[in-house]
C-alpha cells in the first residue's frame, strides 16, 4: 500500500534520503565485515578440536576394524556358530 501524503506534510528531500540510504548502506557493511570476522573466529576455534576428532576416529578405526566397530562381527560369529553346532 503507497503512503499518501497530505499537502502541507512534512517529506523528505532527496539529499536526505541519500544520506539516510548511505547510513543503512554503512551499517549493513558494518554488521557483514563484523560477521565475517566472527565466522574467522570460530573457525580457528573449530579446526583444531575437528582435527582432534579426527585423529581419534582414525586412531579408534585402526585399533579394531570397521566391521568390529560396527558390531557385525560378533552377529557374524553367533551365526556361524549356531550353524555348525
Amino acid at each position: 500500500m503507497a503512503e499518501q501524503r497530505t499537502p502541507g506534510s512534512e517529506s523528505t528531500s532527496p539529499a536526505q534520503e541519500r544520506g539516510t540510504a548511505q547510513e543503512v548502506s554503512t551499517h549493513i557493511s558494518a554488521t557483514a565485515r563484523h560477521m565475517g570476522e566472527t565466522a574467522s573466529h570460530s573457525d580457528v576455534q573449530g579446526r583444531p578440536q575437528l582435527e582432534g576428532w579426527e585423529q581419534a576416529l582414525e586412531a579408534s578405526l585402526r585399533a579394531k576394524p570397521l566391521t568390529k566397530a560396527l558390531g557385525r562381527e560378533e552377529s557374524r560369529t553367533r551365526v556361524g556358530a549356531s550353524t555348525y553346532a
